[in-house]
């Protein structure tokens, strides 16, 4: 929908608790909203991978609703439940990676935008 914040983690919370025998689990948001009950990422015990795709406002075609434009905004609650969870986060661009593996401190750019990755494993957007 487009709306923010999402309520992404009570979503996985509930559907990883149902299932059995999985390796990791797949969230595909709306791509610039928020986590709206990010305190629940404590809770969540799997890899998360993150599929993030922005729908054009006039799609012509079904191929064109998934397209991305270069250097668009990536929420930093995405990077930080990649990052917690060991998960990774998938764009039609480019795949992050290894974000749980990253030292505090240390910045990245994605696009035009640069983030930081904090001591708890959060995320902050810089630039």
């Amino acid at each position: 929908g487009g709306d923010a914040p999402e309520n992404d983690l009570e979503a996985l919370l509930v559907g990883t608790s149902k299932l059995r025998g999985y390796k990791e689990v797949i969230l595909i948001p709306d791509a610039e909203t928020s986590i709206r009950d990010s305190k629940l990422l404590s809770k969540l015990r799997v890899p998360v991978k993150i599929l993030l795709f922005r729908p054009i406002r006039d799609p012509s075609s079904s191929r064109e609703f998934f397209k991305r434009k270069r250097g668009r905004y990536i929420h930093p609650h995405y990077l930080t439940l990649a990052s917690i969870t060991g998960g990774s986060i998938h764009t039609n661009k480019s795949d992050i990676m290894n974000l749980k593996k990253m030292e505090a401190g240390k910045i990245f750019r994605t696009g035009q935008y640069q983030y930081r990755k904090r001591e708890n494993g959060s995320f902050e957007l810089i630039r």
